[in-house]
């Protein structure tokens, strides 16, 4: 588990949609780093939000808040496949913090196999 300093990240969406759901004030305490442990806490808990967004909208939220986007379901939906969303995202915080490194880590991880699922079809 990292605690660190905060970071924020800007979600910036393209069209309409409802798929990012965050768990409110999870960024107060130390949460894991794990893809498997956070589904853990994120099926367990049930003040899960689910945020209505319109096209231009523009989220920002502390990056250590439990958080995600579209489901592995929702990604082989054929739904999804017909009407793709783009979404643009940032942080903004320190790049030598032990969470940015971690993030950074995590992110090239989560990509790799997001792509692999997903892309090599």
């Amino acid at each position: 588990m990292v605690r660190d300093q905060g970071s924020l990240k800007a979600l910036v969406y393209l069209q309409d949609g409802a798929s990012l759901r965050i768990l409110p004030c999870s960024h107060l305490s130390p949460s894991p780093l794990d893809d498997t442990l956070l589904e853990v806490l994120a099926e367990a808990a049930r003040d899960v939000v689910r945020v209505d967004v319109k096209a231009g909208d523009v989220v920002m939220m502390d990056i250590r808040a439990l958080h995600r986007g579209s489901t592995d379901a929702d990604m082989r939906s054929p739904e999804l496949a017909a009407a793709q969303k783009i979404l643009v995202s940032t942080v903004f915080g320190p790049v030598a913090s032990a969470l940015a490194q971690a993030m950074q880590l995590g992110n090239a991880h989560r990509l790799a196999d997001w792509d692999r699922r997903f892309l090599a079809r």
